[in-house]
């Protein structure tokens, strides 16, 4: 059986800044998980203004 996360998961520790999203991307691959469904929620995708 595979498994995957949502970002959303962790919404309290990206928007506290204990976590970044590259962080919960280490922590689910960590516990096994196989697929991230990225919400950009808490985050930002970019952070560059002129990419936009």
């Amino acid at each position: 059986m595979k498994w995957d996360v949502s970002s959303y998961n962790p919404y309290k520790s990206l928007t506290s800044g204990e976590m970044k999203i590259l962080d919960v991307v280490e922590w689910i691959d960590g516990v096994g998980g196989e697929h991230v469904e990225i919400v950009p929620l808490g985050f930002q995708m970019d952070d560059n203004r002129e990419r936009r």
